[in-house]
C-alpha cells in the first residue's frame, strides 16, 4: 500500500513538472472574440503584438446586391514586438457567428503587405475563395522575428458576386491568435 502512495506522488509530481516546463516555455494567448469589443494587445511570454482595426473586428452584412468589388472590407494592422530569438507565430480567423446565405454565395480574400521586412505575413489569398457555412477560417500562419514595430497589414475582402436571392444575413469578427 505504502509502494502504491509514493508511486502515486511520484508520477503526480512529474505531471506538475511537466506542465510547468510546458507553461514557462510555450506562451499561447488569443482574442477571438464574438462580441462587439475590439481587440486591441495580445500580451505574450516573449513579446506582444498590437493589433489596430480600420473601424472594429466586426463584420456584418444583410441582403447585399451583387458586384465584382467587395460587398465589406476590413483593414487591420499588427505591430509586432519580439525579445526572443523565436519568431513569434501568429494566425488570423475569420470567426463566422451566423451565415444564412447559399452555398457559393459569398467569397472572400485576404491582401497583405509586409512593412518591414521583420518576419513573414500571412499568403495572399487570391482569387478569392469560396464563404460557405459557419465554419470558421483560419489564415496563417504569419511570424514576427527578433526586434520591435515590426508592421504587417491585411485587408480582409468578402464579395457577393452571384444574385441568388437567398436576402441573406452575415455576422461575424476578425480574431488575432498568437503563440
Amino acid at each position: 500500500m505504502k509502494k502504491n502512495k509514493r508511486l502515486i506522488i511520484n508520477v503526480l509530481l512529474v505531471a506538475i513538472l511537466v506542465v510547468v516546463a510546458i507553461g514557462r516555455s510555450y506562451s499561447y494567448l488569443s482574442v477571438n472574440d464574438s462580441s462587439n469589443a475590439k481587440p486591441e494587445n495580445l500580451k505574450l511570454q516573449n513579446g506582444d503584438i498590437d493589433i489596430a482595426f480600420s473601424g472594429s473586428n466586426t463584420i456584418e452584412f444583410s441582403n447585399p446586391e451583387a458586384k465584382n468589388t467587395p460587398i465589406i472590407s476590413k483593414t487591420f494592422t499588427l505591430t509586432g514586438t519580439n525579445t526572443s530569438t523565436e519568431d513569434i507565430s501568429y494566425y488570423v480567423t475569420l470567426v463566422i457567428n451566423e451565415n444564412t446565405f447559399k452555398n457559393g454565395s459569398l467569397k472572400y480574400n485576404i491582401v497583405s503587405n509586409n512593412y518591414s521586412e521583420k518576419g513573414t505575413v500571412i499568403e495572399n489569398i487570391k482569387p478569392a475563395k469560396e464563404l460557405n457555412g459557419t465554419t470558421n477560417i483560419t489564415m496563417g500562419p504569419g511570424s514576427f522575428t527578433q526586434g520591435k514595430n515590426a508592421v504587417h497589414t491585411y485587408t480582409l475582402n468578402i464579395y457577393y458576386t452571384e444574385d441568388k436571392n437567398d436576402n441573406g444575413t452575415f455576422k461575424g469578427t476578425i480574431g488575432i491568435s498568437a503563440q
